[in-house]
């Protein structure tokens, strides 16, 4: 889910898992797409892009610190191509002069 209202980052994608819950389905926020990634997929998301499909394929949750920070590695299958997002870069570079 976009969140270009992030203060820290207007590309800010979250990553949310559903869990079951008494009233049905919860969505739990797990974290963020990173920020070089999310530079790519946010625009595409905002044009209309849509992703198909996400495979949770690693995580990692700290046992040795309460302070460090678990992470999960993510597969995102969308329905753009690699041409698609450069037409998209095309179309704001034009855009901002």
């Amino acid at each position: 889910m976009r969140h270009s209202g992030n203060k820290h980052d207007r590309n800010a994608i979250g990553v949310y898992i559903s869990k079951s819950g008494f009233f049905g389905f919860n969505n739990l926020m797990i974290g963020f797409v990173p920020r070089e990634d999310a530079k790519e997929i946010s625009p595409m998301l905002k044009e209309g892009g849509e992703i198909i499909s996400t495979e949770i394929y690693k995580v990692w949750l700290p046992s040795w610190s309460d302070d460090a920070t678990p992470y999960v590695h993510i597969t995102i299958n969308t329905n753009w191509t690699e041409n698609d997002v450069e037409e998209m870069y095309k179309r704001i570079n034009v855009q901002t002069y």
